[in-house]
């Protein structure tokens, strides 16, 4: 049929001239949610969104001896060299889980892995809430879009007296300060016409204005007013920011910023995207002009008034002129049909003829408190460009100025996105910096993709949906195998938080050459800041706890880690005997060493009375240069006779280490030659270590808990500051100290030894067992404390339950899974800090409100307005007999 091209060239040609307002409509939508967004994240993402400051405390610095570990002293033994006060940090409430996080692992004893721990890459506290590239409303500043009130044409609103705007026969004042906007008297704030249209139909005759009330004051006397309720607030200007940018803005500036209302528990907030405000007029708009009639003297009428004059007027216009009497005559009546007015009853004519009559008018809508037009709160990037060409020069050159495909706004679509700061997919960068937004992006996909027969890179490319084979459902098996990962209370509208193995069943051959248990993901692990089942390994002093489990394998991945290595390295220290030098030594051994006995030597032949071979002639006691004391015997190593009676003899020296409680202590702190700092026995070395790890860290206070959150079972973080930066630190030193002195003393006596001639031989000297006492029962104090400080730390951060059965063997399904995790806090608050962690991010990428999700990819939608306007230009130049402008 004819005409059917030239008809759907017209449908794409208006498409393309109605997209502009298409991808303002988006923008607007992606500003609501912005909106919403933040509200809520103000208001309950509290895990996600909260600045906590913890307390400050006071720091103090001493010099230590690089040596010996010990802190030198000043002339004041007591003397500090340094007090430093400082003044409380801010943390996210993730940042806290990870400092806790990394103090639980030392307290486990796996200092090794205190940095291996699995967690979120989550923005900062004030990220998702925190400022736009926008011009943010506030309470007294915000960008407005001012149309009429059906929203079908522009207002230009400006600060210029006597600046008029028309709009077809339709002539109006556009400066700001003719209008007002208006505030609830209760809560303060501006009042949205889609939540309260009562100011704006009112005043009228049932509620009238009343006085003016200032703010703050006493409304008693208005009751039954409009100002009984609602309040001016007046604007001091309105002005453009970046003109003819693509960032170009209107902004209203009021007078005042807004304060609390009569609720003065509400703080007010200001204005947010997207809500819709009228402006209302301060005084009558008054129109005034001439008409002409005839008058009778003592008429109330004016005849002859012609259809063009009767059209201007309406009833209640005041008027005056030749004939009307000067007391503030109005038209009472207006009669189309006989062409004539009827004025009020004070306004009797006292002229006969033809009169020319001047009328003061108030149109319809311009009086006094009428609504005049309405402004919405936006943002930049929300100004159409008028310049723009939809069909570039409608012959196919789309190459011109403002004909881009992305030109319909004043800002493209990578200029408004950039604008939205945390909400920007790409967070401002290459790409996104933070899991929450590739979280929520739809480009980001976790595949179980296989490369080289053993590895699956993108297996969490999408960090809060790694490829989990479609088990994120409530908790089932099915034939044995689990087919449903999430934990009780969750399920398949919820963001993963269970454990997955992929099971290649059968994939093995009977020598396990290709294992089916191809890789694991343990959700739970990060939201509770856990380490990876795999990468469980690690060494307290002398011993390697833990076996890592590399992925694929034939059985799964443990549960999860060994926790007791630092309470075995204590045990191991704390023993009653060691092996020393070859001797077992044990803490129930003399603690004295007495003085030589004579070692003169003996004459080595005689004719009679020879001695027995090994018969001691004397001992004495050294310290061997691996710090050791040694018990050195001399005696007969010989004896034979040569003829009759005659003997020779030759002597030897059988040196062994002397059991006594101080080499049984030396041993358990040191290894040979060691002393002070050095050459420690590893266990030892290893709680010092510890120890000091601790101290780096025990400073750390969180904001939120100062207490034991877990009660007598845990530990504060104030009471274990205090006890780590002290202890076992000092009985550690002191006994090293001790064993310092101690041997010193044997050297010092200057003993013979060998050969005395009965002289020379020292006295007897004790090493005491205070200080080993002392250091034993500390070290079982440090774990017990370390034990609270675990438990105290699980309390706040929550650990998840794991149950079922390690598998181990071929064909055999993996058997552990997430049971059950921490209970919600239902009392406002945060703890446990991973499940309100777990439900803030929820909250924004969970099936059931899906936040995030949604803005993220309403933003990325915007490319495909971009391309749909392509498409649609593609359209219009085949329908026009051209090629299309795009591949």
């Amino acid at each position: 049929m004819a005409g059917a091209i030239d008809k759907k060239i017209a449908e794409v040609k208006k498409e393309l001239e109605d997209s502009p307002s298409t991808h303002l409509s988006a923008r607007n939508g992606i500003l609501s949610s912005v909106t919403l967004i933040r509200e809520f994240s103000e208001s309950r993402l509290n895990a996600l969104c909260e600045k906590f400051t913890a307390v400050d405390y006071a720091l103090y610095i001493q010099l230590e001896d690089e040596g010996t570990g010990n802190n030198l002293l000043l002339e004041d033994e007591n003397e500090i060299l340094m007090e430093a006060s400082i003044i409380g940090a801010n943390y996210s409430l993730a940042e806290i889980c990870e400092n806790l996080a990394k103090q639980r692992l030392i307290c486990y004893g796996a200092r090794d892995l205190q940095n291996t721990f699995r967690k979120f890459d989550l923005p900062s506290y004030e990220t998702v809430n925190g400022a736009l590239g926008l011009s943010e409303p506030n309470t007294s500043y915000f960008g407005i879009k001012a149309t009429d009130i059906g929203e079908t044409y522009s207002i230009n609103l400006t600060s210029s007296e006597d600046s008029t705007q028309t709009q077809g026969s339709n002539t109006f004042s556009t400066y700001i300060n003719d209008y007002y906007v208006v505030r609830s008297r209760v809560d303060g704030e501006l009042v949205d016409i889609n939540d309260d249209m009562g100011p704006y139909s009112t005043p009228n005759d049932d509620t009238p204005f009343g006085n003016a009330i200032a703010w703050g004051q006493s409304i008693t006397t208005e009751a039954g007013t409009w100002n009984a309720d609602y309040a001016k607030a007046n604007i001091a200007s309105v002005s453009p920011q970046s003109s003819g940018a693509y960032n170009e803005l209107t902004v209203i500036r009021l007078n005042d910023h807004l304060t609390s209302g009569s609720n003065t528990s509400y703080t007010p907030v200001g204005p947010s995207f997207g809500q819709k405000f009228y402006l209302k007029r301060h005084e009558d708009h008054v129109n005034t002009f001439t008409i002409t009639g005839t008058t009778t003297t003592g008429s109330l009428e004016i005849t002859n008034v012609s259809d063009t004059d009767l059209a201007k007027i309406k009833y209640g216009d005041v008027i005056g002129g030749t004939g009307i009497p000067d007391d503030n005559v109005s038209i009472a009546a207006v009669q189309s049909a006989g062409s004539k007015i009827r004025l009020s009853n004070t306004g009797i004519a006292t002229a006969d003829g033809t009169v020319t009559i001047t009328v003061n008018s108030v149109p319809f809508g311009y009086a006094k408190n009428d609504i005049f037009c309405q402004v919405e709160v936006v943002g930049e990037g929300l100004v159409k460009n008028p310049d723009w060409k939809p069909v570039g020069d409608d012959a196919g050159d789309y190459s011109g100025s403002d004909a881009g495909a992305d030109d319909l706004l004043n800002a493209n679509t990578s200029q408004f996105v950039g604008l939205l700061g945390f909400f920007d997919p790409d967070n401002g960068s290459s790409n996104a910096t933070n899991d929450i937004t590739k979280g929520a992006r739809n480009d980001w996909v976790s595949l179980q993709k296989e490369i080289s027969g053993t590895t699956y890179p993108y297996k969490e490319r999408n960090p809060f949906f790694p490829a989990m084979g479609g088990t994120v459902k409530a908790y089932e098996v099915d034939n044995g195998e689990i087919v449903g990962t999430q934990p009780t209370g969750l399920g398949d509208e919820d963001i993963p938080s269970g454990r997955y193995i992929r099971f290649d069943y059968e994939r093995a051959n009977n020598s396990s050459v290709m294992p089916e248990n191809r890789y694991y993901i343990d959700q739970a692990e990060k939201f509770y800041y856990e380490v990876p089942c795999t990468n469980v390994s690690y060494t307290c002093g002398t011993v390697t706890v833990g076996t890592n489990h590399t992925m694929p394998n034939v059985g799964e991945p443990p549960t999860t880690m060994t926790k007791t290595g630092l309470s075995a390295t204590i045990t191991r220290v704390q023993g009653t005997s060691v092996t020393c030098d070859g001797v077992t030594v044990s803490v129930g051994d003399t603690g004295d060493i007495p003085a030589d006995t004579d070692t003169t030597h003996p004459a080595l032949s005689g004719s009679s009375s020879p001695p027995s071979a090994d018969a001691t002639i004397g001992t004495y006691y050294t310290l061997g240069a691996n710090n050791y004391i040694y018990q050195n015997r001399l005696h007969y190593q010989t004896v034979t006779t040569t003829s009759g009676t005659n003997w020779v003899a030759t002597l030897a020296t059988d040196t062994t280490v002397f059991p006594c409680r101080y080499n049984f202590v030396q041993k358990h702190l040191y290894e040979a030659g060691g002393s002070g700092d050095n050459i420690m026995n590893a266990d030892v070395q290893f709680i010092k270590d510890t120890v000091n790890d601790l101290q780096t860290l025990a400073p750390f206070r969180d904001p939120i808990i100062t207490g034991a959150q877990a009660g007598g079972s845990g530990i504060a973080d104030d009471v274990f500051d205090t006890y780590i930066q002290t202890e076992p630190s000092a009985d550690l030193a002191a006994l090293s100290s001790a064993l310092t002195t101690f041997r010193d003393l044997l050297p010092a006596q200057s003993r013979t030894g060998d050969d005395n001639s009965d002289s020379g031989k020292g006295t007897l000297i004790t090493f005491a067992n205070t200080t080993w006492a002392a250091f034993h029962t500390e070290l079982s104090t440090f774990g017990t404390n370390c034990g609270k400080r675990t438990t105290e730390i699980d309390t706040r951060i929550g650990v998840p339950t794991r149950s079922g059965t390690q598998s181990s063997s071929f064909k055999q399904y993996p058997g552990i899974y997430v049971s059950a995790v921490p209970a919600a806090n239902t009392t406002s608050g945060h703890v446990p800090y991973g499940r309100a962690i777990y439900d803030s991010c929820n909250y924004l990428l969970g099936d059931t409100l899906k936040l995030g999700v949604q803005l993220i990819q309403d933003i990325q939608g915007l490319t495909d307005l971009v391309d749909l306007v392509k498409k649609a230009r593609n359209k219009y130049e085949i329908y026009n007999g051209r090629a299309k402008e795009y591949s």
